[in-house]
């Protein structure tokens, strides 16, 4: 439902639909909510902002650097993060307090008291910096920090089912350095979906899909990962693995599931067999996201990644024919000059390898280096050249125009960058 007036000098537009609305205020600034009032993001002065419900605050750009297109994200922190949610807050205010007085219809807009009432009590909802300040102090006691997730999974119901990396070696990785991995006991899985529920409130049906997290939370011994499953369905509708009504079943079934998504280690792949894997898929897994990164062989042992690639190859082989879909993360310029040459060649074979199709996601994923980690230090002593964005865009494109498919049966191709995530 999209409405259209005039209050307060403003030419305002509140839309409305089943899982959000959004406030545009004289075409720009424009600012979304969830149901319960809490910001998501906005669109002011041409800059694009995303709020996570961790209370993050990320500012978002274009930029051009060497005549290459490229984003600009900056963490709003402090005084300027305060300042930007209370301007939001009292514009909102500022709105619902004309509704209140009275308003103008837009042009050929029909007047209805009932609606521009329902739009004040909407719009009184709307969360003030205090207000989403403790909020994000109530998530922290919720969640350990959630550092990641695919880019098609943002808008997952995220269950923290383990903590930590069952591997948490790698040296370009410090995701997880803080926290020694553990599975949660079943008390403490129920608990942390009630807290979960409650805290996502009507909000809820924002959320898609669920996601089981941490970093490999597929390496749960099989039976205690299949009852975990079973908790999460006694919490919430999945929609059923084949139907023919899509929109009928979420018409009568709002707060249902697409399914529940999760990470894997290929260096754990083994531990699960293609019988395991099928037993999943009929409890509602659907796609597994497996961080190859590379190739090459010799790569992944400077990555001090467990496994070899070709256990991604058959984690992934054993992921489709139970019927579950993969997702493949590839990191671009990772290894820097010394292994350009292999890993682009051996990226392509492995990728060739695993039969990707209809439902698949590949990722390819700009290298991030963080100057203090312990890739940084291992790459600066053997005297590896980081690669430029241009070199590892030559490098996306090589490996992309290599990969054919059929018309019909070809996995999504997308990118992913780690430095836009916000939950």
């Amino acid at each position: 439902m999209l409405t259209a007036f005039h209050t307060a000098g403003l030419d305002v537009r509140v839309s409305v639909k089943r899982h959000s609305f959004t406030v545009s205020i004289n075409g720009a600034p424009i600012y979304y909510f969830d149901l319960l009032g809490r910001l998501l993001g906005g669109f002011v002065d041409s800059r694009n902002y995303v709020r996570g419900l961790n209370g993050r605050l990320l500012e978002k750009r274009a930029s051009y650097e060497d005549g290459i297109k490229g984003r600009i994200r900056r963490e709003l922190s402090g005084e300027e993060k305060q300042s930007f949610l209370a301007t939001m807050y009292q514009r909102i205010l500022q709105i619902a307090d004309g509704l209140q007085q009275g308003v103008l219809p837009a042009p050929d807009e029909p007047w209805n008291p009932e609606r521009h009432s329902g739009l004040e009590s909407l719009l009184r909802r709307v969360y003030s910096p205090e207000q989403l300040d403790q909020d994000a102090r109530r998530f922290q006691t919720i969640y350990r920090p959630i550092n990641i997730l695919p880019p098609d999974q943002y808008l997952s119901v995220v269950l923290q089912v383990t903590e930590g990396c069952s591997h948490n070696k790698c040296t370009f990785c410090d995701f997880y350095k803080d926290r020694r991995f553990r599975i949660k006991t079943d008390a403490e899985v129920t608990e942390h979906i009630a807290q979960v529920k409650q805290f996502l409130g009507e909000a809820i049906v924002l959320r898609k899909t669920i996601f089981l997290a941490d970093a490999n939370a597929i390496v749960i011994p099989q039976r205690r990962l299949l009852h975990i499953l079973d908790h999460v369905h006694h919490a919430f509708a999945m929609e059923p693995r084949e139907q023919t009504d899509h929109n009928a079943w979420k018409a009568a079934h709002p707060t249902s599931f697409r399914g529940i998504y999760s990470f894997m280690d290929v260096f754990d792949s083994r531990h699960k067999s293609e019988w395991d894997f099928h037993a999943l898929a009929e409890r509602g897994l659907r796609r597994v996201y497996v961080g190859i990164e590379t190739g090459s062989d010799k790569l992944l042992d400077f990555l001090q990644k467990a496994g070899r690639a070709q256990d991604a190859v058959y984690a992934v082989r054993a992921l489709k024919e139970a019927g579950v879909q993969a997702g493949v993360i590839v990191m671009l310029g990772v290894g820097g000059d010394r292994f350009a040459e292999e890993h682009v060649e051996s990226t392509i074979r492995i990728l060739k390898a695993m039969q990707l199709g209809k439902g698949d996601i590949i990722y390819t994923s700009e290298f991030v280096e963080h100057p203090h980690s312990e890739y940084a230090v291992l790459a600066g002593v053997q005297g590896i050249r980081p690669l430029t964005r241009r070199e590892m865009l030559v490098q996306r494109e090589a490996i992309r125009s290599a990969l054919t498919f059929d018309e019909g049966d070809k996995p999504r191709i997308s990118n992913y960058d780690i430095r836009e995530f916000v939950y």
